[in-house]
């Protein structure tokens, strides 16, 4: 008979190792590093990632107790916190098994299993419970908009990732750079670069107009930013728009949004500043205006030689 229970060792929080019961099995899908119908044996951490609603531990998964067969993974931990905080590894673990099952490995982490004890140790009113996932590796290192060029094949795969997440009807909450975790290989094709979607604990269903049929092809990475109207969904949209995959129609120059179509010269730029700011002259915006076209060129130079300018 499958053991039921997983061995939690975390000297940090908890004085001994407790022993907690398995509330919602692993999900065994394809592809899973967890043989099918066993429960892990043991969690034993390496460090602690961070320390937010929830602890986030990275740590080994012990397969069996006589085996030596190991796991890399992930621990998310609710220890003697609000109700609310236990209450979203809940809801995390029922997208994992449902919305999320058939991303597992591919667009995000698989899933190990949910687990609770409700007094450890013999003290009162210091609940624990736990995910355990796998081990996707470490957060994106630079500022979410810059992600296309520090390291465009992982943001590909990002975008490939949150498509797959809206078509099964799902809506990560609040997605920023800590909703993103990669494991990226050196000079490794786009196939093979890790990225997946984390944090499900708040995410809402979701029905996503997006046009999927197409895939990947049909956000137009790198082209010109698309009409939020047009595009299907507004809440991809604005996902995607974090990633700074496409040429944007609008820049912020000095506290104005002006259309990016100024910026085909600095002259041009100049001119419109003077005109909208209604002070000074061309000459006066001159030198500020070149250093944004200057800047804007530099970025997004090349994308606009291959897809030309936006008709006015």
């Amino acid at each position: 008979m499958a053991a039921t229970t997983l061995r939690l060792d975390i000297p940090q929080l908890l004085e001994a190792p407790v022993t907690l019961t398995v509330v919602v099995p692993p999900s065994w899908c394809t592809g899973s590093p967890l043989p099918a119908k066993s429960i892990p044996h043991k969690f034993e951490i390496f460090e602690e990632l961070c320390r937010d609603a929830a602890y986030v531990f990275r740590g080994r998964l012990q397969l069996e107790a006589s085996d030596d067969a190991t796991i890399d993974a992930i621990c998310k931990l609710s220890w003697n916190a609000e109700e609310a905080v236990k209450a979203s590894l809940d809801v995390e673990a029922g997208y994992y098994t449902s919305q999320l099952l058939t991303l597992q490995g591919r667009a995000v982490p698989h899933f190990f299993g949910l687990y609770t004890c409700e007094s450890p140790n013999d003290e009162e009113d210091q609940p624990v419970s736990c995910i355990i996932l796998q081990d996707g590796g470490d957060r994106i290192p630079y500022a979410m908009f810059s992600m296309n060029d520090e390291d465009p094949v992982c943001s590909r795969q990002i975008v490939k990732a949150l498509l797959e997440i809206h078509s099964v009807g799902l809506l990560p909450h609040e997605f920023n750079a800590k909703s993103v975790v990669h494991r990226h290989e050196a000079a490794a094709p786009d196939e093979h670069v890790q990225a997946f979607i984390v944090g499900f604990g708040h995410a809402q269903l979701h029905d996503c107009r997006f046009p999927f049929q197409g895939g990947i092809d049909r956000v137009r990475m790198k082209d010109w930013e698309p009409d939020v109207m047009d595009f299907g969904c507004q809440h991809l949209f604005y996902n995607l728009h974090q990633l700074g995959i496409w040429i944007p129609r609008t820049i912020s120059f000095l506290g104005r949004g002006f259309s990016t179509q100024m910026l085909r010269s600095a002259e041009m730029l100049a001119q419109c500043s003077a005109d909208v700011m209604k002070r000074g002259t061309k000459e006066d915006y001159m030198p500020r205006a070149t250093t944004a076209y200057e800047a804007f060129h530099e970025k997004y130079g090349q994308r606009i030689t291959q897809f030309g300018w936006l008709s006015k």
